[in-house]
């Protein structure tokens, strides 16, 4: 069986910057002075093509080759982890799912006040931005706080505004499939 090209893909994907990063982060989750997965990075990023022989060759003296495939799927989600904290307030869907874990957080705590000033908030840039998908989320949040306030005209009120919003989803779906069926046309000669 042929090995997985994908993490040879993604260290080749990377911008400098990113390289940079991940070595930074890295540093952070490492005992003593050895890191291995910083030696197997710079080892695939060092591959125009990736040699998974030319690897074991490479670090045949050390333990953790024993269990390479495992330490490459390791060294992946690592990749990744950091590609996230590098990106994190860079990408509306990030400083969303960032924003949507505080809702969650003050919720849990019971911090209903404060979870609803951060709704407030994040609803109206979903608004601003159009982003109907993530504003549904914010709205079911909403929903939530009416219900443990007892709030049954806001209840009323944010389940209405949620089937409005799917609607505009629903529309939106059926839209862009138009324009997507459109531009495999073009890009199909047709």
């Amino acid at each position: 069986m042929k090995p997985s090209e994908d993490l040879h893909q993604l260290i080749k994907n990377m911008s400098m910057s990113e390289k940079r990063y991940f070595k930074i982060h890295s540093t952070r989750h490492v005992i003593g002075f050895n890191n291995n997965y910083i030696h197997l990075f710079d080892e695939i990023d060092k591959q125009v093509e990736y040699d998974e022989a030319r690897i074991k060759k490479t670090f045949s003296k050390e333990t953790f080759i024993k269990h390479l495939p495992s330490e490459k799927n390791y060294l992946y989600n690592h990749i990744l982890d950091s590609l996230n904290a590098f990106h994190k307030d860079r990408t509306f869907l990030t400083r969303y799912s960032n924003v949507l874990m505080n809702i969650e957080i003050l919720y849990n705590k019971g911090l209903f006040e404060q979870c609803r000033k951060v709704i407030q908030k994040a609803k109206k840039e979903a608004y601003l931005l159009e982003k109907f998908s993530i504003l549904f989320l914010i709205i079911r949040w909403e929903t939530l706080v009416f219900v443990k306030d007892e709030d049954t005209k806001g209840l009323h009120k944010s389940f209405a505004e949620e089937l409005r919003i799917l609607e505009v989803i629903r529309i939106q779906t059926a839209l862009m499939q138009i324009a997507f069926n459109i531009q495999i046309e073009i890009y199909s000669g047709k």
